[in-house]
């Protein structure tokens, strides 16, 4: 029995890769990605479905950061910026002369403090209870100390994070600072450029 003979594509890999390009990097330009197969199948000659299946296979996520990583480089080293006096980061760029550190060394507590690490979940065993502090620390280790009032301290490094209440048992948060509003000068008044009378 003869094997069926396997027909070539018409269209190059060139003209593949090419035309899911033109697909990922104009689609917000129509009202629906299918919008864009549409348009650009049509200008190439291939049906909607079969390009579809041409930007499914560009569209990994090593073809979405080799496309990230060509618009970096051409963003910094030569598009011009006009913050920069319209010329391209690359050549306002200098390295900054202090090393970093190998290894960014954990927080330190006074030993009246007693050390947590806080869970995947965010809370930390303080009592005998689950006693949530943040999703953001998870995997850090926080220092807890007793305050005079009897209720306990909560810091990451030097942060004061808030108190554990002693009867229930959960954080009270510290209030973000405000940031502060700016007096305004002396020579400042509420009269303006509109207000000086002509001669």
């Amino acid at each position: 029995m003869d094997k069926p003979k396997q027909t070539r594509s018409k269209f190059s890999s060139e003209l593949r890769e090419r035309a899911a390009r033109m697909v990922l990097d104009h689609q917000a330009e129509y009202p629906s990605r299918w919008a864009a197969l549409t348009a650009v199948a049509a200008k190439i000659g291939c049906t909607p479905e079969t390009l579809r299946l041409w930007v499914a296979k560009a569209d990994s996520a090593a073809e979405q950061q080799a496309r990230f990583d060509a618009f970096r480089r051409d963003f910094n080293t030569n598009r011009p910026h006009e913050a920069l006096g319209q010329i391209p980061p690359v050549r306002r760029y200098h390295p900054s002369p202090r090393p970093s550190p190998d290894k960014i060394a954990a927080p330190w507590y006074d030993p009246d403090h007693a050390t947590r690490r806080v869970r995947p979940t965010g809370e930390i065993k303080w009592g005998g209870d689950l006693v949530f502090i943040s999703e953001a620390l998870a995997g850090e280790t926080v220092g807890v100390a007793e305050t005079e009032d009897g209720d306990w301290i909560v810091r990451f490094a030097a942060v004061d994070l808030g108190l554990i209440d002693r009867t229930s048992k959960k954080l009270r948060r510290f209030a973000a600072a405000r940031p502060c509003r700016r007096k305004p000068q002396p020579e400042q008044n509420k009269e303006t450029v509109n207000h000086v009378s002509g001669p």
